[in-house]
């Protein structure tokens, strides 16, 4: 999709009608152009495997595959057919129990453990443990557009500070005395966004709110 700038959006993902993963999406009225690939997995997988798909072996995916079948030209809903369904369709439960944020400083990537908001987040996640068994986490990193010559690319950049933010993540779960096996990823996501750099890396307030990594559980 094309997102105009200047809006906020929700994305509510779904398979066989049942929300798998929701997002808020702000678009900055000054953001450069820029595509944005996703890994939403269909069936979580544990935390302490890979955290992209990209790291998988061969044949390997993250979850279940949807099956392709032709769509027949007379199951195709008319605009009144689709109204009436929405009538009746009610909005799954998509919410979260808990939510982390951490804004970094130019080329930083590192969370503190001892951090209160840190604890309190690994304080859910075990207690979504105790409770279901398992937790689900979803692990959003991004970089701004200001470069770096210490990581390369942003795009490296934002990639190390989402397998940061998993390494964090399965420390604190293993130092709580539980098994990060019970811990699942619907989503990872590294993003570089934001306005394009102008060459005024000064201007923080500019380009620092697109420099963090975020972490949800439920």
């Amino acid at each position: 999709m094309i997102l105009p700038p200047c809006k906020e959006y929700n994305l509510d993902y779904r398979v066989d009608d049942k929300t798998i993963h929701t997002e808020d999406i702000y678009v900055e009225c000054e953001t450069a152009y820029q595509e944005i690939n996703k890994e939403i997995y269909l069936n979580p997988v544990s935390i302490t495997g890979p955290a992209s798909i990209v790291d998988l072996p061969k044949g390997s995916p993250p979850g279940s595959k949807e099956k392709g079948e032709p769509t027949k030209k007379e199951e195709y809903l008319t605009d009144a057919q689709l109204k009436e369904k929405g009538k009746t369709h009610v909005m799954p439960d998509a919410s979260y129990a808990d939510e982390y944020a951490k804004y970094y400083a130019y080329n930083m990537k590192d969370i503190d453990q001892a951090e209160k908001d840190w604890k309190d987040f690994i304080d859910t996640v075990i207690g979504l443990i105790d409770k279901n068994g398992k937790a689900n986490v979803v692990i959003e990193a991004s970089a701004s557009n200001v470069p770096t010559k210490t990581f390369g690319t942003n795009e490296n950049l934002s990639s190390k500070r989402m397998e940061d933010a998993r390494t964090r993540l399965i420390e604190a779960i293993k130092e709580r005395g539980k098994n990060p096996d019970l811990v699942f990823l619907e989503a990872v996501n590294s993003l570089v966004q934001g306005p394009a750099y102008r060459g005024d890396f000064i201007n923080t307030e500019k380009y620092g709110k697109f420099q963090y990594v975020k972490l949800k559980t439920r």
